[in-house]
């Protein structure tokens, strides 16, 4: 009987461990496959997220360097836009400049050519006055009459020995 136990236990056992076989047969068949093309295909997704994130990260690298390129080149651009404004502004600036001093010069010698023909009515009139006394003077001292244009020459040659 102790045989038949020890029978009967070593049957319970290779049951048990044919059982256990059994079971891990079934569960690879009916768990492993599916689990494993579930894993596959879940490491795939976060591969591909993953280049698609490389990818999208390189885009914005080169993105951004060519967004760097162009901010320098607008300062460039900007910094030449000041410089032909600078330009423009002192070539303005000279211009308004020479015609104000033509416009100067052009006022000074007006204002000479004033002065100089104010200057000559004023002799004029100072001539024609000291004809007109000189011709008094003689009048009254030879107590007859001198004729207009020997008094004339007379002042002409006076006024010409002075000044």
């Amino acid at each position: 009987m102790q045989e038949f136990m020890k029978l009967l236990s070593l049957r319970d056992i290779l049951l048990h461990v044919l059982n256990v076989v059994i079971l891990f047969v079934a569960i690879r068949l009916l768990l492993y496959r599916p689990i494993r093309k579930f894993m596959d295909a879940r490491s795939q997704r976060v591969n591909d997220q993953m280049r698609e994130a490389a990818e999208a990260g390189e885009q914005a690298k080169a993105r951004q360097v060519q967004l760097d390129e162009e901010a320098q080149q607008a300062k460039v651009d900007a910094a030449q836009a000041i410089a032909e404004g600078v330009r423009q502004g002192q070539k303005t600036g000279e211009e308004i400049v020479g015609r104000a001093h033509k416009q100067a010069d052009l006022i000074v010698g007006q204002a000479n050519e004033e002065a100089r023909r104010i200057q000559l009515d004023a002799k004029e009139a100072v001539r024609a006055q000291a004809v007109n006394m000189a011709v008094e003077i003689a009048g009254k001292m030879l107590e007859r009459e001198v004729k207009l244009a020997d008094h004339e020459k007379i002042v002409e040659q006076f006024l010409t020995k002075v000044g």
